[in-house]
């Protein structure tokens, strides 16, 4: 490793600049009949205009509730969200009516989820689904919002969109129906995109189609986009800065290209370890031991350290905090500039 690269130990420091979304310290409660169960768990994250973070991990991880509770879509009834701050430039989001949530999604924030057909009412045709969207928050006339709507159609790639105006879900391909649940997201200019998984439910080549249209949206917007994926190939594709979840909580921070190529952390390494490689020589994969932790039965110390390939007694002792280990680095492990030096050999 370059040491000359190296600065701290100290707090972890993130990137200068204005954020559109700062979030500090979130936990996200769930009452269950056995207890609390804490499916977040000091969840830090930035995003910058112009800017494409990917939340990392593996399912279970926390990544999904982390984009729910940043939408304030959690049921109040069985979940509590806390933060020592959750900002919206100048928006208090921890302090949020429901009523404000309500004016906030898809104008400030908006959301593409995983599974297009589900994000779509089947009984209303798209370009309806879309223009309502102009409609309902900047009450256009039915006339304004349609060539809205187009213009959104056109924007997403749809070909021949006037002729596609009018049909409905079932008739348009899975690549085709994202693309819809897409426009519909970017209608109203919002601030900030998340997508959860948005290319796992689309084959190999439409996955790739929806990525390059990602790349173009985040190029020529002025939204900080988060990217949530199980992928790294995904991540590596369009994302400027990985954050990497497990067990709930943040164990890793920084520019793609570094953290993929010197992960700061056992679970990141594993997380590479585990995917083909075409530059590799190796031929087998090495995957991580074990399975992510139950959320009723996480382990003490460091969650990971029952799985760790470097795990020492002092792992199962205490939490490791998120530092900063290199610049723009940052990695909650008590041994990471070894894992560092070793990524780099």
């Amino acid at each position: 490793m370059n040491n000359t690269n190296v600065v701290g130990p100290g707090r972890a420091q993130h990137a200068q600049g204005s954020p559109v979304l700062d979030v500090q310290h979130l936990q996200v409660r769930l009452e269950t009949l056995d207890g609390p169960l804490f499916p977040v768990r000091d969840m830090s994250l930035r995003v910058n205009a112009n800017e494409t973070l990917a939340i990392l991990g593996e399912s279970g991880s926390g990544k999904s509730v982390t984009s729910l509770a940043l939408m304030g879509l959690l049921p109040r009834d069985t979940f509590s969200v806390s933060a020592e701050s959750m900002r919206l430039k100048d928006e208090d989001l921890g302090s949020a009516t429901e009523k404000t949530w309500r004016s906030i999604r898809g104008s400030r924030i908006a959301m593409v989820f995983q599974d297009p057909q589900s994000s779509l009412n089947p009984v209303y045709t798209v370009g309806a689904q879309i223009a309502e969207m102009f409609r309902l928050h900047r009450g256009a006339s039915r006339g304004d919002a349609r060539r809205a709507a187009l213009e959104m159609m056109d924007r997403v790639r749809i070909p021949d969109a006037a002729a596609k105006y009018d049909s409905y879900p079932h008739e348009f391909s899975g690549g085709m129906r994202q693309r819809i649940v897409i426009a519909i997201a970017l209608a109203l200019d919002p601030e900030v995109l998340i997508a959860d998984e948005p290319t796992t439910a689309l084959d190999v080549t439409v996955q790739a189609r929806i990525l390059d249209l990602f790349k173009e949206i985040a190029k020529d917007s002025n939204m900080g986009t988060i990217l949530i994926t199980h992928d790294i190939a995904v991540a590596a594709t369009v994302a400027d800065r990985i954050s990497v979840m497990y067990a709930g909580r943040l164990v890793e921070e920084g520019p793609t290209r570094q953290v993929l190529e010197q992960p700061a952390h056992p679970y990141t390494q594993g997380l590479l370890d585990a995917v083909p490689n075409a530059s590799n020589e190796r031929t087998a994969l090495i995957p991580i031991k074990g399975s992510p932790p139950n959320l009723s039965h996480i382990p003490s110390g460091c969650a990971f350290h029952t799985r760790c390939p470097i795990a020492r007694d002092e792992c199962a002792l205490g939490v490791p905090e998120l530092l900063r280990v290199a610049a723009e680095r940052d990695s909650a492990c008590f041994f990471a500039e070894e894992v560092m030096t070793n990524a780099a050999h």
